[in-house]
């Protein structure tokens, strides 16, 4: 995978788990029913994706990490 493709995969990534992260925030506060789990299988697949790849750009290393850590809180 090139540079330029990690980096839209990654910057996807970054996107969903917002989205995911205020799916949950919804959940806990009962406006919703069901937990969004689709959606973090979603994230999940592309971290493990991402997880793959061998990135030498240490910014883009960085970012991705950050990613990482954002989702397991």
């Amino acid at each position: 995978m090139e540079q330029r493709q990690y980096e839209a995969v990654l910057a996807d990534a970054e996107l969903r788990l917002r989205r995911l992260r205020t799916l949950y925030d919804h959940w806990f506060h009962g406006i919703e029913r069901k937990e969004p789990q689709q959606q973090r299988a979603e994230v999940e697949r592309m971290i493990n994706e991402l997880r793959r790849q061998q990135q030498r750009n240490t910014a883009l290393r960085f970012r991705f990490n950050q990613l990482v850590q954002r989702f397991t809180t």
